[in-house]
């Protein structure tokens, strides 16, 4: 009987989370401006990349490694490691070409990821963020990445 009683006090809790969640990618959904790797700037990442082209270097440019797993609609993951001179996270999956998205009011709102729509309108997916398994609070344009961090996009049907 505890069992049970813990065991629908859990289903509510997740599923107060998984709104939660829907809710936040909702409401960031608002937005018109498209942004994708394409309109970008990224002038200074752009120079770097030709100075270490021009001097012969084979190295990827970028201060810091990250690693991000892609895990996509059927469930499988795709690990991809980047190097990076970005502040934020946003910036450097950009860069790469990992993701596109919207201009929302909390930032971007991610709608592809490794070519991979997640589309809330049509069935409640989008992309949830999470680092090192723990869901994050922040969006992609506002978590400042540091050196050896994991990062999580999981298509996320609410």
């Amino acid at each position: 009987m505890k069992n049970k009683i813990l065991h629908s006090i859990l289903s509510v809790l997740l599923v107060i989370v998984v709104v939660a969640a829907a809710a936040f990618a909702f409401a960031s959904c608002e937005a018109n401006d498209v942004k994708t790797p394409d309109n970008e700037q990224n002038v200074a990442d752009d120079t770097a990349a030709d100075d270490a082209a021009d001097s012969g270097e084979d190295e990827k440019v970028g201060a810091k490694t990250i690693t991000v797993d892609v895990i996509d609609d059927k469930g499988e993951t795709t690990t991809f490691t980047i190097n990076t001179d970005a502040e934020f996270l946003s910036e450097a999956l950009l860069d790469e070409k990992l993701i596109e998205g919207e201009d929302g009011p909390y930032g971007i709102y991610i709608k592809v990821v490794n070519g991979i729509t997640a589309d809330y309108d049509q069935n409640g997916a989008y992309w949830s963020l999470s680092k090192d398994g723990e869901y994050l609070m922040t969006g992609a344009d506002t978590t400042p990445i540091a050196d050896g961090e994991h990062y999580e996009l999981t298509y996320t049907v609410g």
